[in-house]
C-alpha cells in the first residue's frame, strides 16, 4: 500500500495529514465500539428506478444479525445479474422489502448504519422505499447518523474517496474475493475498518 504524503505546496502538510489520519482512527473505534450496524445493498441495477433485493446487516464481529433477499416490483438488470449472480428466479417467492419493514426497523433498534458507499446505497434504499409506499419520516429517521466507511478508509489514506472496498482489503492483507453479496461485502468491510486501525 502506497501512502501520499503531500509536500509544502500542498494545501496539507505532512503533520496534518497525521493528524488527519489519527482522526480517521478515532472515528473508525467509535464505529466498532459504539451503537452501529454494518450494512450493504444489492440492487436490481444503479439507476432511480432500480431496488434493492438483498440486505445485510452485520455487529461489529461481522456477526450477520440480519440478511434477507427482496422480490422487487422491476425485473434484474441483466448487467447487475452478471455482477451479483441473483437473477429474477431466485427473488419470485421472496417477500418485498415494504413486507420485512417492521422486521428491518426492530433489528436496528435505534442502532446507526455504516455503509461502504454510503452516497450509493442510502440513494438505492429510499427509491426503493418509495416505490413501496414506506413512509419517508421512517426511512429518514433510519438513516439519521448514518456512516461512509469509504470515506474514513480514504480519509485514512488521503487518497480520492471512490477506492473500490476489494482494493483497500486486498492493501490490508485480507484475502477475500469479492462475491458482490450483501453478506460477505459486509463482513469485509468489517475487517478493512479493524485492519485498517491497526497500521495507522
Amino acid at each position: 500500500r502506497q501512502m501520499c504524503i503531500r509536500d509544502s505546496n500542498h494545501t496539507l502538510t505532512k503533520e496534518r495529514l497525521r493528524d488527519s489520519q489519527l482522526e480517521a482512527k478515532r472515528r473508525a473505534q467509535e464505529l466498532l465500539n459504539g451503537d452501529y450496524v454494518f450494512a450493504d445493498t444489492e440492487t436490481t441495477g444503479v439507476t432511480n428506478k432500480d431496488q434493492v433485493v438483498e440486505l445485510a446487516f452485520a455487529d461489529n464481529t461481522g456477526k450477520m444479525v440480519y440478511h434477507s433477499y427482496f422480490k422487487p416490483t422491476v425485473p434484474m438488470n441483466p448487467e447487475a445479474t452478471a455482477v451479483s449472480g441473483i437473477t429474477n428466479e431466485m427473488l419470485a417467492d421472496k417477500p418485498s422489502m415494504k413486507e420485512e419493514w417492521e422486521h428491518i426497523k426492530n433489528v436496528l433498534n435505534g442502532r446507526k448504519f455504516v455503509f461502504y458507499n454510503l452516497g450509493f446505497d442510502e440513494r438505492m434504499y429510499r427509491k426503493t422505499c418509495e416505490a413501496l409506499g414506506i413512509p419517508k419520516n421512517e426511512v429518514d429517521d433510519i438513516f439519521k447518523g448514518a456512516t461512509c466507511s469509504m470515506l474514513l478508509y480514504s480519509q485514512y489514506l488521503d487518497i480520492s474517496p471512490w477506492i473500490k472496498m476489494e482494493e483497500g482489503a486486498h492493501a490490508e492483507g485480507i484475502n477475500i474475493v469479492q462475491d458482490h453479496l450483501a453478506d460477505s461485502d459486509v463482513n469485509m468491510m468489517v475487517q478493512l475498518l479493524r485492519l485498517s486501525l491497526i497500521h495507522i
